[in-house]
């Protein structure tokens, strides 16, 4: 009998210890459901944006709901659905651009309930990564996810003054760069309107698809900005006439100003030369 208890004493003393519980689940950088977000409110170095959805796009109600650009706020949109958690960051504190905050990012539905928060600091591995936390987080957490350049956009604004179908077009009138002209639609073909003693050149060819998908390399809401046109460039089409007017070349952009007059455009001064060089004298 005594041998028994010696023996279940050497097996008590010896057993392994308990194994510790394991480590609670790291919370999840953002958990949120971005076909519930119904505003997007970004506090970034060059100032806040506010994005809201209207059906399948995004305006901006500080532009009185002009479109957002949808290349930029698809990359946006796609970028914070698929998010990863990311590791617990080992850089000394302080070193992450949290202190303060970078880039802020609020996330809330369509009853203003805030539905997320995101803080993003200093990139890393070349833009492909940067630091990120947020209010409820507890740890700043080194994420590899091109969240920095998806925030960092030179507008929010589309760019995209119109897209027409070709087709529709009947004629383009072009006033004011020193040579005012017209050209009309010939069947499946262009020539100058009656009275022009002119001739089209080869850069009509890339002047029009140019005029067909009008795209600015630049777009600001200046509602304060009187543009004095210097020129215009009309296209008539089967429905609507489109306007453009433009002002004069400063520096390398023509501002522009179409149907939104609190909207500026900035185009390449280029546009000037393929206006220009698109006819010759005969």
């Amino acid at each position: 009998m005594r041998a028994v208890l010696i023996l279940l004493l050497l097996l008590t003393c010896c057993s392994a210890p308990p194994e510790p519980p394991p480590p609670a689940p790291a919370l999840p950088l953002l958990d949120v459901d971005m076909n519930q977000v119904k505003t997007i409110r970004m506090e970034l170095p060059e100032g806040k944006v506010e994005l809201t959805r209207q059906g399948s796009r995004w305006v901006l109600p500080r532009w009185k709901n002009y479109p957002a650009e949808p290349t930029f706020t698809d990359i946006l949109v796609r970028t914070l659905a698929n998010l990863p958690d990311g590791e617990k960051a080992t850089a000394i504190p302080g070193d992450y651009g949290l202190t303060p905050t970078q880039r802020r990012v609020i996330l809330e539905n369509a009853a203003g309930v805030r539905l997320g928060e995101l803080w993003v600091g200093y990139p890393l591995d070349n833009y492909r990564a940067a630091y990120v936390s947020g209010p409820n987080l507890g740890e700043v957490r080194r994420v590899r996810a091109d969240i920095v350049p998806a925030l960092a956009r030179p507008t929010w604004g589309d760019r995209t003054v119109w897209r027409l179908p070709e087709s529709v077009i009947e004629a383009v009138d072009i006033r004011g760069f020193g040579r005012d002209y017209k050209i009309e639609r010939d069947g499946e073909t262009w020539k100058p309107a009656a009275g022009q003693n002119i001739k089209l050149t080869e850069t009509f060819d890339r002047l029009l698809p140019y005029l067909v998908w009008l795209k600015a390399g630049n777009v600001f809401y200046e509602p304060e900005n009187d543009l004095e046109p210097k020129a215009g460039i009309l296209l008539k089409t089967t429905h609507v006439d489109m306007v453009l007017l433009l002002g004069p070349v400063e520096g390398d952009v023509i501002h522009g100003r179409a149907d939104r007059r609190y909207i500026i455009y900035h185009f390449p001064k280029q546009l000037r030369e393929l206006v220009t060089g698109a006819v010759e004298d005969l």
